[in-house]
């Protein structure tokens, strides 16, 4: 005895989904990864734009004069900006990314940049820092301090202010002749003359947050 008509089409069609799924979660275990690698290649890759956008705005305001100031719009939606008034510093981290932005292991120049990137292979996944670095360049400060900030991601970009405060004498240091001095801080300054004050051998470029 047969099997039904309707039976066997019942049958033929579990089979026949069974097969496509089989087909659609081998696509998928190939695809996949891919996807994602192209995903977050294009993350960083907008990423290190923003940052080379960020560097030329700092940059301009430096060579605009005391004062200047200009709004600068940052999106995060992976990673962390980190702006270090410390180290003079303003990088950006991203952790466990699918795609290695360089070659793991060196720290190496991002060409036609001021930047920096460093890869380093973490299990089957890659951690990712973009550096701008300002020594003998500027003085960075995060809202007047010489502090570190971190900014994570947010669903809107951040209002950053970029802004041009000048070369501020120090009240506390006074210069003993006219050479060299140190801040209080630590970083160098210059003197004009002696009984003068310690007046910062770079601009004060300051960044703070106007969201």
């Amino acid at each position: 005895m047969g099997i039904p008509k309707t039976g066997q089409v019942w049958v033929e069609t579990v089979i026949y989904t069974l097969i496509g799924l089989v087909l659609i979660g081998t696509v998928l275990a190939f695809a996949t990864p891919f996807i994602n690698e192209q995903k977050d290649k294009a993350t960083i890759e907008r990423t290190a734009e923003s940052m080379n956008s960020l560097d030329n705005t700092i940059l301009n305001i430096k060579g605009q004069g005391i004062g200047n100031k200009r709004e600068f719009s940052f999106l995060i939606g992976e990673g962390s900006l980190i702006v270090d008034g410390e180290k003079n510093k303003i990088r950006f981290s991203v952790d466990e990314s699918n795609y290695a932005f360089s070659e793991p292991g060196i720290s190496i120049d991002v060409s036609g940049t001021n930047m920096k990137v460093r890869t380093t292979k973490s299990g089957k996944k890659y951690d990712i820092v973009l550096t701008l670095e300002y020594d003998e360049k500027v003085d960075i400060t995060y809202n007047k301090e010489n502090i570190e900030k971190t900014f994570d991601p947010a669903p809107n970009p951040y209002r950053l202010i970029v802004e041009n405060l000048g070369k501020i004498p120090e009240d506390k240091t006074l210069c003993l002749a006219s050479t060299d001095c140190s801040l209080s801080s630590g970083e160098p300054g210059t003197c004009n003359s002696a009984e003068t004050q310690c007046v910062p051998k770079f601009v004060n470029i300051n960044i703070y947050d106007a969201s």
